[in-house]
């Protein structure tokens, strides 16, 4: 019991987080996808409005990226120095961005506006974001 409410807490914190994150994107955000030195696939890099942080470097606007480690960890690390980790024991994750003019969902993001949704999955479960500033326009024919 104790090991399930642990695990549910970790996903909250996760998801909360990834929410305010997310939701913090504006149409001047760097956003894209390439590798990372630590991680094991490709890396979400992007910048975010953090807020107000006890340590005022990673208050304001702050670069970020978003991965998996070599220790199967999904990782948040602020200015390539603060990290938050999330989630352990990921042995499946995807992450994928929807877009509005292929009208399909793309693992790699390169353009120069925010997707409309983010898509996590990570092991059995899939989590979708919207960032508030994204164009919402999507037309199907």
């Amino acid at each position: 019991m104790t090991t399930l409410r642990s695990h549910l807490t970790h996903e909250l914190i996760m998801q909360l987080r990834l929410s305010q994150v997310f939701e913090s994107l504006s149409e001047k955000s760097l956003f894209y996808t390439d590798f990372h030195e630590d991680a094991k696939d490709l890396a979400l890099y992007f910048t975010f409005e953090n807020g107000v942080d006890i340590q005022q470097k990673y208050s304001g606007w702050v670069e970020a990226t978003l991965y998996i480690n070599r220790e199967n960890q999904l990782v948040l690390s602020l200015k390539n120095e603060r990290k938050e980790t999330f989630m352990g024991n990921i042995s499946n994750f995807e992450m994928e961005f929807f877009h509005p003019k292929e009208k399909e969902w793309t693992r790699e993001w390169k353009n120069d506006q925010l997707p409309p949704i983010i898509r996590l999955k990570i092991n059995e479960k899939s989590y979708s974001f919207q960032p508030p500033k994204a164009s919402r326009v999507i037309s199907f024919s």
